[in-house]
């Protein structure tokens, strides 16, 4: 016959296994943690939620079987991801009770009870009715005189989602996107089948072609048969030096040109033309990881950038996926506010592979100049004597290759100088670069050619708010990257240096780092230490050696003081002989097994 006793114990330890052990119990905390939503400012009533979680972490806490578990609440691993849930204005008070804890108590960071005691006293004080205040006065004393407003036509909310490009998820429409439209069109319009995307105006997926009432008008060739997304681009071979041209027109199958191209054969003799050449270098750019995917393109050499850009384009050639981030670009066009990815951990090499650079940080910028006229081509070498040298040297255009890399300042072995080679006034000149030769300057100027076209952007206004007839630089770029929306000021004279009139803007700048503990110097002091001795033996052990002071300092006479600890010793194991019997077992195994040294 089965003892009753005996059974219940059974049972209450089977319910303990399954139901009771640390393990379920730190899940199940979490689990609450997790779920809870973040709070704002009109429901303090769930500050007595939140509250209510953290008694009982703390009451779970003081239980033996569970302190080493939930122990990391103790630390900021534990306390922070529950702060991350409250409005702002208690996180600010719970940033300032913490650092004056850490500074009147001497410890790296409170215990978990000082931050369910500071949750406790926020849950009575926000829902306290003596201290409910009435905001609507000020509400109303805000609200402005006039109200501007743009009338826009309604849009379904089903068109909502492709108002945002599909590929990039940024607030573009496809035919803006260039990524896009540089698809082949096979591609582009497998991927409107794909999206179920209308193939008329290619900006919504709620109708279909048939059903399609929109206006289109290509932005490339003013046609109103089809959108600018599905543009087909006809290459066409213009005497540019030899370079291709992209932006022809399409009328009937043919491909028209506005501008009259003009064989100059007196002066500059044979099938040249003049043309103007700019810094940009034929190279090759693979992951640092796996050399075999590089791709020949045409990068921009510019040192009035601080930062190196990537066209999109980039992005798409090597299949990356990245998050998009906020920042500031600057140039002489003004200031705007956009997003880009970032693409890092790549290489750049010379065409014939004799240098190789490690790449910094890329971010994505649709405005990267992309002016294939100005690429340098072997025969403006052989026009003039003081280039024909170097002319084997320089690519002929590639037609497949395209312009996707601008290096700013942030990559200064670009900019290095080899050699250079100096002809007379008003002349071109070449440069060679660490990733190749270039050519610099107008090719005819100041002779009879006259320009064609002017790739400008007119402005009348500079950086410096001073009005000026003379054009400012087109490739000029400030970049104001924003992290944990914080902005952090770089412009292109002088990288990370505050304007005058934002002197001490970010002096109080917060950022996700400010909670973590920094390395001391004793801290590095104890590294180079480990580094400089940790070696193994001839028995294959690791040895460490002692992190002592540099120089050591020598410890005063303490026999005394060892002396009396040895009697209290003495008499505690003589009071306990369990504890004396422990005692002596385990010291005769370490002097049995040699784990034991004299430190003088």
């Amino acid at each position: 016959m089965n003892n009753p006793e005996h059974a219940l114990r059974r049972s209450w330890i089977r319910l303990d296994e399954r139901f009771g052990c640390p393990e379920m119990i730190e899940s199940a905390l979490k689990t609450k943690l997790e779920s809870f939503q973040t709070l704002t400012t009109k429901d303090p009533n769930r500050l007595y939620d939140l509250s209510d979680i953290l008694d009982e972490i703390e009451a779970i806490k003081e239980n033996s079987h569970y302190s080493c578990l939930l122990s990391y609440f103790d630390s900021s691993a534990g306390v922070t991801p529950i702060v991350k849930k409250l409005p702002s204005y208690i996180q600010r008070k719970r940033t300032n009770e913490a650092v004056a804890y850490m500074t009147m108590n001497e410890v790296s960071f409170p215990p978990f009870r000082v931050f369910a005691r500071f949750i406790r006293g926020q849950a009575k004080i926000r829902n306290n009715p003596s201290f409910a205040y009435d905001n609507k006065r000020d509400t109303l004393r805000r609200i402005p005189e006039r109200v501007s407003t743009k009338k826009t036509d309604c849009v379904q909310m089903d068109d909502v989602s492709v108002r945002k490009c599909p590929l990039h998820g940024t607030h573009h429409s496809l035919n803006k996107c260039r990524t896009f439209r540089q698809k082949s069109l096979d591609e582009r319009r497998k991927f409107l089948k794909e999206k179920n995307i209308c193939f008329k105006c290619c900006d919504s997926h709620s109708h279909k072609r048939r059903d399609c009432t929109a206006q289109v008008k290509c932005e490339d060739c003013d046609s109103t048969n089809h959108p600018s997304a599905l543009h087909v681009f006809v290459r066409n071979t213009r005497n540019h030096g030899g370079e291709m041209r992209t932006d022809g027109r399409r009328n009937d199958g043919d491909t028209q040109h506005n501008s009259v191209g003009s064989m100059c054969t007196q002066i500059c003799g044979g099938q040249f033309n003049g043309k103007s050449c700019s810094k940009t270098l034929l190279v090759k750019v693979f992951p640092k990881e796996d050399p075999r995917q590089a791709i020949t393109m045409y990068v921009v050499i510019d040192d009035q950038s601080n930062r190196s850009l990537v066209s999109p384009i980039y992005f798409y050639l090597f299949r990356l996926q990245a998050d998009s981030t906020v920042y500031t670009l600057s140039s002489c066009g003004g200031t705007i506010r956009t997003t880009g990815r970032k693409a890092s951990r790549f290489v750049v090499e010379s065409l014939d592979g004799s240098c190789s650079l490690d790449l910094p940080t890329l971010i994505e910028c649709e405005n990267v100049p992309n002016v294939r006229e100005e690429i340098p081509t072997p025969d403006v070498a052989q026009h003039y004597s003081h280039l024909r040298d170097i002319s084997s040297f320089i690519p002929s255009l590639d037609p497949k290759a395209e312009i996707l890399l601008l290096l700013g300042r942030d990559i200064v072995e670009a900019h290095h100088v080899v050699d250079q080679r100096i002809g007379g006034r008003n002349q071109p000149y070449g440069q060679k670069l660490r990733l190749g030769w270039t050519i610099i300057g107008e090719t005819c100027l100041g002779k009879t050619h006259v320009p064609r076209s002017i790739n400008t952007y007119k402005t009348h206004l500079l950086g410096s708010s001073r009005a000026s007839l003379m054009p400012p630089c087109t490739n000029e770029f400030k970049i104001r990257e924003e992290i944990n929306n914080v902005s952090y000021g770089v412009n292109s004279t002088d990288a990370l240096t505050c304007e005058s009139n934002n002197f001490g803007k970010d002096v109080f700048r917060r950022t996700k780092d400010d909670e973590k503990c920094g390395m001391s110097v004793d801290d590095h002091q104890f590294l180079n230490i480990m580094d400089d001795g940790f070696q193994r033996d001839a028995n294959g052990n690791w040895i460490a050696p002692l992190p002592f002071r540099h120089p050591r300092p020598r410890l005063p006479n303490n026999r005394s003081v060892a002396l009396r600890r040895a009697k209290l010793l003495e008499a505690s194991l003589r009071r306990n002989h369990l504890k004396q019997e422990h005692f002596l077992t385990f010291m005769e195994g370490i002097m049995r097994n040699g784990q034991w040294t004299i430190v003088t």
